[in-house]
C-alpha cells in the first residue's frame, strides 16, 4: 500500500497537510488515508534526465512543515544515491571492457 503514496515527479513535492492537497490519482489519495500519512517530502532520483525513483520521507500526523534542514539533508542523500549509481555504471562498463579485452586476448 505505501508503494502508492509515491509516483513519478519532475519536482520536489512537499506535502505540509494531505487533508488540503488535492490529489491527481484516486489510488495515492487512498493509499495515503489508509496508512495515516499526514505529511510528506518526495524529492525525485534522476540520472542524464532520466526518472530512476522518488526519495520519500513521511509523517503520520495531521501536520508537518518541513523544515529546511530536512529538506536539504533530503537532497543531499538523493544526490549521493545519484553519484553510487553513477558509479556503479562506471564499474559495469571499465568490467565489460575488461571482459572484452581478455575475449580479444585469448583469440
Amino acid at each position: 500500500m505505501l508503494e502508492q503514496t509515491i509516483v513519478p515527479i519532475q519536482k520536489i513535492e512537499i506535502i505540509n497537510c494531505i487533508k488540503k492537497y488535492s490529489f491527481a490519482e484516486k489510488p495515492r489519495e487512498k493509499a495515503y488515508q489508509l496508512t495515516k500519512i499526514g505529511a510528506s517530502l518526495l524529492i525525485p532520483l534522476t540520472l542524464e534526465n532520466n526518472f530512476i525513483a522518488v526519495v520519500g520521507l513521511h509523517r503520520n500526523c495531521d501536520f508537518y512543515h518541513w523544515q529546511k534542514q530536512e529538506i536539504a539533508i533530503t537532497k543531499m542523500v538523493v544526490e549521493q544515491i545519484k553519484l553510487a549509481i553513477s558509479q556503479a555504471q562506471a564499474y559495469q562498463q571499465v568490467r565489460a571492457l575488461a571482459q572484452r579485452e581478455a575475449l580479444i586476448r585469448v583469440c
